[in-house]
Order: structure tokens, then C-alpha cells, then sequence
């Protein structure tokens, strides 16, 4: 009997499922944004919403699960959302390292909750 190859290996599983939760977290998580921000949220143009979708997967990768989940972005202003995506740009332009731009980015996350009286 001839053994097959499966189609799929458990890295290619573990891969995928990976991605589908980064995917469902960042989505979790501009809903957040798009409830707080209200109609401000539309100012933003749908190349800057891909940079953000992106750099936000980033933090989400760099992140601990329960980091992650106390994160407040409801919490976040429109200025925030600019300076994200200035971020997020930065590295893509090879102007900043990644991990610097993470923490950075991480930090003005929990800037907002702090400036909202919370902690995150």
C-alpha cells in the first residue's frame, strides 16, 4: 500500500489557526475603535484602515493574550488613530525598527485608558 502525504501539516494547521485568530482579534478590536471614535471613524481613508488593520495584527502578535484582551481601544481619539498609523508607516518605510514601533504603539494604547481614568 502506497502511504500518501496529508494535504496538510499540523504547521500548516497551526498557521492558519493562528491567522484566523489574529484576524478575529483585530477585527474585535476596530469594532472597538469604530464604537469610540463614533462618526470620526470615517475620516479615515481605506488605505490608512489597511495600515492600521496591519499594524494592529503586529501588536496583536507581539502581545500576550490577556495584554491583548485588557487593551482598552474603545478608549482611543482620533489623534491616537493618526499616530498609529504614523507609526505603522514608519516601519513599513524601514524609518523604524519593528519592536520599537510595538511598544510604541502598545504605550499609546494604554495612554488612552490611563488618560480616561482606567487602567489597561
Amino acid at each position: 500500500m502506497v502511504e500518501r502525504k496529508p494535504d496538510f501539516t499540523d504547521e500548516d494547521v497551526g498557521i492558519q489557526a493562528f491567522h484566523l485568530r489574529r484576524g478575529q482579534a483585530v477585527e474585535k478590536a476596530l469594532a472597538k475603535i469604530r464604537q469610540g471614535l463614533g462618526n470620526n471613524f470615517y475620516k479615515i481613508s481605506k488605505d490608512e484602515l489597511d495600515t492600521l488593520e496591519w499594524f494592529l495584527g503586529e501588536i496583536w502578535s507581539g502581545v500576550g493574550f490577556y495584554e491583548w484582551e485588557n487593551l482598552r481601544f474603545s478608549l482611543l481619539k482620533y489623534e491616537d488613530i493618526e499616530k498609529l498609523i504614523e507609526i505603522a508607516k514608519e516601519v513599513i518605510a524601514r524609518k523604524k525598527l519593528g519592536i520599537h514601533a510595538l511598544s510604541e504603539g502598545i504605550e499609546l494604547i494604554r495612554e488612552a485608558a490611563k488618560s480616561a481614568g482606567l487602567q489597561s
